[in-house]
């Protein structure tokens, strides 16, 4: 790429008494847990020779880029060289990132950043705590302005007062390192519609395990027409009041398309109601496609079909 952008927490050798400096970087794991990455990994990758810059905002990361530097080939670099707020990251990347779309060379954008951090009461010090390193004095070669699009994530909002189910949610991603669908039942008020929602939400974020696409489907929603029209115009081929214009064999089309990338994607229906022809029409589903994983919820259990598809 030409940008790469790194936002992590660094590990730092417990009897470091000099500048800060990285043993390890705490990534997240597909599953949204942690995943720790040394230094020395890091080294290994072998990639950094063909990145024009890296932005590698980390408590510490100098120590680490300067080996990059160094050892890997790596040109052109944005890093800490202390414990850094994440605040004053964001402040400074909202600067940095806007003097780049509009045409400013790198340097200029690197001080338009530090600049915005020390306008900022809030933030005494911190400015400084942000480095600019080349591997030379050559300019950059950027082919154009970068054009910054707005992003589509999240499509859904945050769920107020999410607390003490993190370890079940994370729990249930990890079912899908092993099965596509998984049902879940629950009593009204049992909290399954803001597991399914906060469950999209985070994990259809760029970079995580369904960011190629995640869909949510409500009882309401299938209750005012049905679950294939509901589903045609959520994969965009169709006009929800148009039931009549929907068929199984155009849905099993759209399907095919989005799970021909190759990539995990996720179809939630909140409110499941077992009837033969929804439950049929997902067999299909998941029989036509490999990338597909399905998560149900209901209020009883399930029978036979949906507990056969979740083992």
């Amino acid at each position: 790429p030409e940008i790469l952008h790194i936002a992590a927490h660094c590990a730092q050798p417990e009897d470091e008494d000099g500048p800060a400096s990285v043993s390890a970087v705490v990534l997240e794991g597909s599953n949204g847990g942690l995943h720790m990455l040394s230094a020395d990994e890091q080294l290994e990758l072998g990639w950094w020779d063909g990145i024009q810059l890296l932005v590698f905002l980390a408590c510490g990361s100098q120590s680490l880029v300067e080996r990059l530097i160094q050892q890997r080939g790596l040109r052109r670099a944005v890093c800490c060289n202390a414990v850094v707020l994440d605040a004053a990251s964001h402040v400074f990347c909202r600067a940095f990132y806007r003097a780049l779309g509009a045409g400013q060379a790198l340097r200029p954008s690197f001080e338009a950043g530090q600049a915005a951090i020390r306008t900022s009461k809030a933030f005494e010090g911190e400015a400084q705590k942000f480095v600019l390193l080349c591997a030379s004095d050559g300019p950059w070669p950027l082919r154009e302005a970068l054009s910054l699009p707005p992003t589509l994530w999240p499509h859904w909002p945050r769920v107020e007062d999410y607390l003490g189910r993190e370890n079940f949610t994370v729990s249930l991603a990890n079912l899908f390192e092993h099965r596509r669908a998984v049902c879940l039942w629950g009593g009204q008020g049992s909290g399954k519609t803001a597991l399914c929602l906060e469950f999209c939400r985070f994990f259809s974020a760029p970079g995580r395990r369904f960011s190629h696409a995640a869909f949510h489907i409500t009882e309401r929603q299938v209750a005012c027409s049905s679950l294939l029209a509901v589903l045609l115009q959520q994969l965009g081929r169709g006009d929800v009041s148009d039931v009549a214009g929907g068929s199984v064999s155009s849905l099993l089309r759209a399907v095919r398309e989005v799970d021909a990338l190759r990539r995990p994607w996720l179809l939630v229906v909140d409110g499941f109601s077992e009837d033969l022809e929804s439950s049929e029409m997902l067999s299909h589903l998941l029989a036509e496609t490999t990338h597909l994983h399905l998560l149900l919820t209901a209020r009883d259990p399930l029978g036979h079909w949906a507990m056969g598809y979740s083992k």
